[in-house]
């Protein structure tokens, strides 16, 4: 099974200064859910894996500062 993206953030800016502009997306992979950050001009940044969705909105927020208002909905997973 493909990585399905559940939810996204496009040009997410985080709260320090030193830290580009960047797009978040979690992605369900059939048995939990992966983080992803990457910069907006193309250049990575992080991926994790987490066992549930809340845990990866929970690690979006304490790295990046984003909140479940933050998110859109991309698909149901």
């Amino acid at each position: 099974m493909s990585a399905v993206v559940i939810k996204q953030i496009t040009a997410w800016s985080p709260k320090t200064a030193d830290t580009p502009p960047l797009h978040l997306k979690i992605q369900f992979d059939g048995h939990g859910y992966w983080l992803i950050a990457e910069e907006a001009n193309g250049g990575y940044c992080l991926a994790c894996w987490h066992p549930s969705l809340a845990k990866a909105e929970q690690t979006a927020q304490d790295q990046f500062g984003a909140t479940a208002a933050d998110w859109e909905l991309v698909a149901v997973s």
